[in-house]
């Protein structure tokens, strides 16, 4: 059994103010549910199914922990950053002088490139003084299933290489259970994991083996739409109760 770490950090602070004692995470409309498991604090595993609210979840916590500390900035890796439509000639520059010349490269040398890359621009940023989050989005995305726990390796890897008592928290966004895998295997301590939607722990999730249907794949985009109807559904009455506290006489 590897140790647990009780210090809190970047993401546990943020994470408990959001779904503690924000009125949208604890409405009742809500559609998302967010399962946290507290262990390292440096590094946090997100997992769950498509339109699970993985994104919502990371993209609050960024927001309130900027809220909390003005000094926090975000690093933030993706495969759209990765992939691009081809039709953003700035976009596409940026890309290449973040990544190198992707035509060049296999996917998953430019996965490892992209990872190492947001690692370098955490220690820079550490180095000024700053605390950091890092996001990597899915990172295993575009490689074959065999790279998946190597990729978690990596992270692994390179978290470990980062001060001890630096301030920063590293989110992983990922669907792969092997990646989750080589990143408990490759850690000293288990990860913080948040395990989004209705499997219940992690442990549970990474366990789950049973094939989704056709029928469920073909149901995502409507899922989807829904999923945003009921977060507006949310947010437009907390601005009408809102409104009506600050009415006269309230």
């Amino acid at each position: 059994m590897k140790s647990e770490l009780n210090k809190e950090g970047l993401f546990l602070n943020a994470a408990k103010e959001l779904t503690q004692e924000t009125i949208f995470w604890s409405h009742q409309d809500n559609p998302f549910r967010a399962n946290i498991e507290p262990g390292d604090p440096r590094i946090v595993l997100v997992v769950g199914d498509n339109a699970s609210g993985k994104s919502f979840f990371v993209d609050n916590v960024r927001r309130i922990a900027k809220d909390i500390s003005e000094d926090v900035s975000t690093v933030s890796i993706s495969i759209r950053e990765r992939t691009g439509s081809g039709l953003d000639d700035m976009a596409g520059l940026r890309r290449s002088m973040m990544f190198g010349n992707e035509s060049e490269q296999s996917t998953g040398a430019t996965s490892a490139g992209m990872i190492k890359k947001g690692f370098s621009n955490v220690l820079s940023r550490l180095e000024e003084g700053k605390k950091v989050i890092l996001v990597l989005d899915e990172p295993e995305l575009g490689l074959a299933e065999t790279f998946h726990r190597a990729v978690g390796e990596l992270i692994a890897q390179e978290v470990k290489a980062l001060h001890s008592e630096s301030e920063f928290s590293v989110l992983v966004v990922s669907h792969s259970r092997k990646l989750a895998d080589g990143l408990f295997d490759g850690l000293d301590a288990n990860p913080t994991t948040v395990t989004m939607g209705n499997h219940g722990d992690f442990e549970q999730w990474r366990l789950q083996s049973e094939d989704k249907t056709l029928e469920e794949l073909l149901s995502l985009p409507q899922q989807g739409r829904e999923n945003f109807r009921k977060v507006s559904g949310v947010f437009d009455s907390i601005r009408g109760i809102r409104k009506q506290q600050k009415s006269p006489g309230m």
